[in-house]
């Protein structure tokens, strides 16, 4: 099913004009059923900027290499008998439409004890958003598949906010959240918020999409240790801008990425911890200034803005925040969208590195099957 974005000054035939709740303006969806990125004007795409240095230890080509003798028995207590297969990571049956989320595998153990193991929690459905945002299970389900094709990497899919059997969380190396933020984020519940702070203060890495990372002051005053920064009301602003990234720091989530332009709902200026410290910016841009719409961010014109980071934590644990995320047709390879390839890679390298997972030279595959675009829609 190919999926394309519309431009809202192109009548379109057979168009119904819905709206998201908290954007600027309303976007297009086709009776058909196609998704919009949401790009009112695409400018053009930035020229490829040179591939972003990564540090040794942080890909495969700086993985220490263990030449000790092997046995029939392993540290883990496994025979040395071959594993059967991850489900995840194996084809998935074809769904019976679009909306047919029956066939992801969701909440299932990685079959080695051994392989890095990262949650990926996908909201519930955004019921105040049109179809094609805030898609949240099915730009899960697209991580899932983009996560294995790293070897080492299992992905556990979780559906609706949080996991039926919490121990799902119990060895993870990151855990994901893509999920509606602010008063119906899922760790406003104190019993969830402790069961989480159990996994991070056990190493986890803590990753946040898009509305994810939207959090009450108080709130993201103890998610801060984990994150590095928030997105709060009033003080950081949530328009829908196009971004040119050009320009990247020398880090692992970098390494092969080169220059993307996106017309997303890029949040900016975030509250961070004190100073920065532990903050790399990853992806960064100049927004245009009427998008400035909060005092904070009014009182500075011209400053280039973050949109992405990573986050050395004190503890020696990981986060990583991505502001990008609102539009389904934004992780998918269209015509429309030549930008897709570099956005997943993004988003994947900083999960991997969260969960810190060596990072292949070049860049993590993330190659993504036609067949799987508009797959997986949440029914609103």
């Amino acid at each position: 099913m190919l999926v394309s974005p519309f431009r809202c000054a192109v009548p379109v035939l057979l168009t119904v004009v819905v709206g998201c709740s908290d954007d600027p303006d309303a976007r297009e969806l086709t009776a058909g059923g196609s998704f919009s990125t949401g790009a009112t004007t695409m400018g053009e795409t930035a020229t490829n900027g040179s591939e972003s240095a990564s540090d040794t230890d942080e890909t495969t080509g700086g993985m220490d290499t263990d030449s000790s003798d092997s046995s029939d028995s392993t540290d883990d207590g496994t025979t040395g008998e071959p594993l059967p297969p991850d489900v995840i990571c194996e084809p998935w049956a074809m769904p019976s439409d679009a909306h047919d989320q029956s066939v992801v595998p969701v909440e299932v153990e990685p079959q080695d004890p051994n392989a890095t193991k990262i949650v990926l929690v996908a909201g519930a459905p955004s019921v105040m958003q049109p179809q094609g945002a805030h898609e949240f299970f099915a730009g899960t389900a697209i991580l899932a598949k983009l996560l294995c094709q790293t070897p080492g990497v299992v992905p556990v899919i979780v559906k609706n906010g949080w996991p039926t059997d919490e121990s799902i969380f119990t060895g993870a190396d990151a855990i994901v959240f893509y999920l509606d933020g602010a008063e119906k984020h899922p760790l406003t519940d104190p019993n969830k918020l402790a069961v989480l702070a159990e996994h991070i203060d056990a190493g986890a890495g803590f990753v946040n999409l898009h509305y994810a990372v939207d959090y009450a002051p108080a709130l993201g005053a103890q998610i801060l240790p984990w994150l590095g920064g928030y997105y709060e009301a009033g003080y950081s602003v949530n328009p829908i801008w196009t971004a040119t990234f050009d320009e990247f720091p020398a880090h692992p989530v970098t390494t092969g990425v080169t220059a993307l332009t996106i017309d997303e709902e890029w949040y900016y200026n975030m509250r961070w911890v004190e100073g920065e410290i532990g903050i790399t910016r990853i992806l960064e841009d100049v927004p245009p200034e009427e998008t400035r719409t909060t005092p904070d961010t009014q009182a500075h014109p011209g400053r280039s803005e973050v949109t992405a980071w990573t986050y050395d934590r004190p503890d020696g644990g990981r986060g990583f925040g991505f502001t990008g995320g609102h539009w389904y047709g934004n992780w998918i390879d269209q015509p429309e969208t030549p930008h897709a390839p570099m956005l997943r890679r993004v988003v994947v390298q900083g999960i991997l590195w969260s969960a810190k997972h060596p990072i292949p030279p070049g860049g993590a595959p993330v190659d993504l099957d036609p067949a799987d675009n508009g797959n997986y829609i949440d029914t609103k």
